[in-house]
């Protein structure tokens, strides 16, 4: 299938050329305000990285999400330890539910959680789309991940997608966290969005993150992992 093909290709590129490419897609350009596309697909063994000489004393990494997920430079980020990029673009709090079976072992793994955005911009209510990561995060627990952290949902810039977005993602964020142990919650958006949503200087297109905010995503990440 073309898609798939396309976006194999694309992970094998650097960040800025890989978000570039990504956004070049079809599937996940933008089309407008509240106007939300998907790429569906399923983790593959291809989607796993590591460096050539992981430390074995450090459980394995598996980030799972959407397209902000999948872009991410982990494998460079954590060049010692085994790490599963499993973020499918256009993925929503129902998909990764759908999908649990299909990810890599779990056991003794650290899991890192960030989805919802999509939820949001297909007007899904927000405390639903909150229950369902909360969902997820138990299956994650029971299917033998070691740590679930889950980070909160980032809003889009809300002069390209619309202002609806910020006050649904904002409640995502009070049922989602509210109930989980601090110590497992790594909340980006004092960095990276302010009060029109994310930051222009942190994004390519008001939705995804560019390379700073990448980098900051990695800093606070590797102080918790």
């Amino acid at each position: 299938m073309p898609a798939p093909r396309r976006l194999v290709v694309v992970l094998g590129l650097g960040l800025p050329a890989l978000v570039a490419a990504l956004i070049a897609l079809p599937a996940l350009r933008p089309q407008g305000p509240l106007q939300p596309s998907r790429l569906s697909g399923r983790w593959s063994p291809a989607s796993r990285s590591g460096g050539s000489h992981r430390d074995q004393r450090q459980p394995p990494l598996i980030l799972l999400g959407d397209s902000i997920t999948a872009a991410g430079p982990w494998r460079q980020a954590f060049p010692q330890r085994m790490v599963v990029n499993a973020g499918i673009p256009g993925d929503t709090s129902a998909d990764l539910l759908a999908r649990l079976d299909s990810l890599p072992p779990l056991a003794g793994s650290t899991v890192v959680l960030m989805a919802g955005i999509n939820d949001i911009l297909q007007d899904r209510p927000a405390a639903a789309v909150a229950d369902r990561l909360l969902a997820v995060r138990r299956g994650l627990l029971e299917r033998g991940a070691v740590r679930v952290l889950v980070v909160a949902t980032l809003p889009c810039e809300a002069a390209r997608w619309g202002p609806r977005c910020l006050a649904a993602v904002a409640e995502l964020n009070r049922c989602l966290l509210k109930p989980l142990p601090a110590a497992d919650v790594l909340d980006l958006r004092p960095a990276l969005s302010d009060a029109g949503g994310l930051r222009r200087a942190m994004g390519i297109d008001g939705l995804h993150l560019n390379e700073a905010a990448y980098r900051i995503w990695i800093q606070r990440l590797k102080a918790m992992v």
